[in-house]
Parts: C-alpha cells; structure tokens; sequence
C-alpha cells in the first residue's frame, strides 16, 4: 500500500483487500480536493466510523458538504445517519458531479423540514466523480455516517430446468430482455373457431380410438352433412372438431369425418353441432348471438392474435362491413374473465376493422366467384395477451348484435398456445 514491499497496510473494515466492493469506504475518498465547509473533522470521518460525530452549529443556508472520489464509480443509493442523542439533520439536497463538477444527476428533498437521524435516498444507477451534499436549513446538522453504495455489475447466467428432458438449460436473452416465450416451449397450438352451440347434441356410443375418421353416436337426429361437431370427453376436446362428410342414419347411428380423431373418445363423451359461419346469424342489441372460444378445464391459454374471413356478392370499402351496409349495433370482440368482462373492440364498418387491424384486405371476384375481405388483429401489437383459464370458465367472445344474413360468409379463429402444457 505504501509503494515499499517491506511496509504493509493492516487489512480492516477501511483498508479492505482490491475487490470490487459495495460502497464507498474511507480510501475512496479524495481528502485533498474534498471539502466539508462548516462541519466539524475531516471529510473521511463520515466513512470511518458509524459513532463518529460532525456536527455543522452555523446558521448558514445551505450549509454544503462536497466529496470528491479517487476514481469515477457508478451509484444509485445515498444513505445518511446521526447517532447523537437529540441531533439531527434534514433539507438534503444531492448532486452527483463528473469531471469540471458537471452536475449529472440532482435527488432534490430541500423542501422536506422532517428532522431525521436515519434516510436512505435511491435513484437510477448514475456514475459520478464526487457528490455535493446540501442542507437547506439555517438548523444545526449533525451527521455521524455517510453511505454511498456503488453499483457493481455483474456477468450472470440464468439456468432452468427443461419440462421436455429434465436437463438443465441456458436461458437467453434477445437485446437484453430475456425470451421467456421461445416457440419450442410452447409446443401444443390454439387454432380454434368462435363458435355458437346449436340444439342437435347427442353422445358416443361406442367407444372410439385415436385415428379414426368415423364416430358411432348415440342418435343421429339434427346431425346433417357439412355440420361442425364440438366433441368433448372431460378435458378432451377435439380442436376444431371435424365436418361430417357422411350420416349413416339412426339410433345409434355413424357421423363419417373429413379428418382423423386426434384422441380416443369413451362412451362419456358429448358431440354438439355447433355453427361457426356468422353469417347465418341475425342478432339485436336486446338479444346478441355469441360465438365463443374457450378453454377446457385444467388447460390456460394465451391468445395471440384473431382472424377474420368473409364473402360477399357485393364489393368491400370502408364505409361497408363486408360487402353489406355498415352496421347499426357492431360487431363486439371481448373477453370473459372472473373478474367480469372487458370488451376489446366494436366494428360496424370495415374502417372500423382497420383502425384496430391495419391488416384488413379486400379481394375482388373472378367470373362467377365472390368478394372477400379478411383481416388480422395481432393483439401483440397493443401489449396485450389475453389469458383465458379453463378452471375459472374464461372465454373470449364475439357477439352478433346485427342481421349477418346479408353475406355469404363471416368466420373467425382465434391462434395462440397452451402456457400450462
């Protein structure tokens, strides 16, 4: 310490070993070009012990002590003490200078005349070569231990356990914020239509197994062909359930799919047909028709964006919805939780979609075929994800408060992922 290898400085609490530590101690302190104006000792005193006393009687306004480091250091915290019996401080005023006493960093609280014997001031990280301490009082001040804690950065890794191996994994990070949304986490997709339940509804009535591409119901009756089933045995749901391509009729009788099963259904499972063109829908304010999706119990998911895809004889524009006249009631996107509603957004027109999609697209017809139009509404774009939990009976919704018949087509879907799968 003393520059001669044969003379040593004792290792203490104030000449600690060269490592990075967490304040600033008595050697971090300039005593040459630091100053404590009127206050009694010297300025590493504040440093040096938690019980000595400086004590500033004058009724100077305000009475400024100025610290000056060693090297430049970056803090965020300023603590003050007094452990005289009686005395006191208060009115503190700090100024973080760098080099010329350029002030880079002022925590004003001189308005505060609460008289203190212990106060903590933090602020954001802030590098600094000294500090000027002000109290704006004419009172005595009395001060027995200055704190000044330094920021210490710190190269660290985060690890966590893998659900899918068991391994332990790295975690990373893009632009300093960490990816807790990697797309190999969530491994299980929400592609899913609003839906209305119709009143055909029976069970299975033979057990079936995953892959199948038919079902042995327990009556066919009000099921026909092009019909979309919602089938559901406890928390199994089929996604998107399946189109029936073929009946054969009866009591019990067979729904033929357009696609295989993706899970085995006991004879404890429901099927419903269920509309998903909101187009056939004629809804009033008094008496809306609602499309939902929602998540089977035990199952959270995270919705990130909806679409939207319709037909029509006549041409889209803004002031339209579809193809047909703008809307008296709206069309209503919103959200169910257990805490009450909360309604997202209401179009009437396709200007309305616009202005919460930008992604809305007009399709011109080709011969005999129909117009489109068709949107995006990506809720990342507004911060915002919602979360429907099965447990708590979340589900999001659009409601039809307008007669649709007028198109041909209205279909909407909903994608996302499972965040507890």
């Amino acid at each position: 310490g003393t520059g001669d290898p044969t003379v040593f400085d004792n290792v203490d609490a104030n000449h600690p070993m060269p490592v990075d530590i967490d304040s600033i101690y008595k050697t971090d302190v300039d005593t040459v070009n630091s100053d404590i104006g009127g206050f009694s000792g010297v300025s590493t005193d504040f440093f040096d012990d938690l019980f000595t006393v400086s004590e500033n009687t004058t009724t100077d306004n305000p009475k400024t002590i100025k610290i000056w480091f060693k090297h430049s250091v970056q803090l965020y915290s300023i603590g003050f003490g007094c452990n005289e019996t009686g005395k006191s401080f208060s009115n503190i005023k700090l100024q973080l200078f760098g080099s010329d006493e350029f002030i880079r960093e002022v925590v004003d609280d001189s308005a505060d005349s609460t008289k203190h014997t212990s106060k903590v001031f933090d602020f954001a990280p802030s590098k600094a070569n000294g500090v000027i301490i002000e109290f704006h009082t004419a009172d005595t001040i009395t001060l027995s231990n200055i704190v000044i804690w330094k920021v210490n950065n710190v190269n660290a890794r985060i690890s966590a356990v893998s659900s899918e191996t068991g391994a332990v994994e790295d975690i990373s990070s893009f632009k300093g914020a960490l990816n807790v949304h990697q797309a190999d986490v969530h491994f299980t997709a929400i592609n899913r239509y609003f839906i209305n339940p119709d009143t055909a509804s029976t069970t299975v009535n033979t057990a079936s197994i995953a892959g199948a591409t038919a079902l042995v119901v327990a009556d066919t009756t009000g099921f026909s062909v092009g019909d979309h089933l919602l089938i559901q045995d406890g928390t199994l749901e089929e996604p998107n359930g399946a189109f029936i391509t073929a009946i054969a009729a009866g009591a019990p009788g067979t729904l033929t799919l357009d696609r295989p099963l993706d899970n085995a259904y006991t004879t404890s499972a429901t099927v419903e047909r269920v509309l998903e063109n909101m187009a056939s829908t004629v809804g009033t304010l008094a008496a809306p028709i609602s499309y939902r999706i929602t998540p089977p119990a035990g199952e959270i998911w995270h919705i990130l964006r909806i679409l939207l895809a319709s037909t029509d004889g006549a041409a889209a524009s803004d002031d339209k919805f579809g193809g047909i006249t703008a809307l008296t009631n709206g069309l209503v996107v919103r959200q169910n939780l257990s805490s009450g509603f909360q309604t997202i957004t209401n179009w009437k027109t396709n200007g309305d979609m616009k202005l919460d999609m930008l992604d809305v697209n007009y399709s011109d017809k080709a011969g005999p075929s129909l117009f489109g139009v068709s949107g995006r509404f990506t809720f990342k774009k507004l911060d915002f994800t919602p979360e429907l939990n099965g447990d708590n009976g979340d589900y999001l919704e659009v409601l039809v408060q307008d007669d649709l018949t007028g198109l041909d087509s209205f279909k909407m879907n909903a994608q996302g992922h499972k965040s507890n799968v």
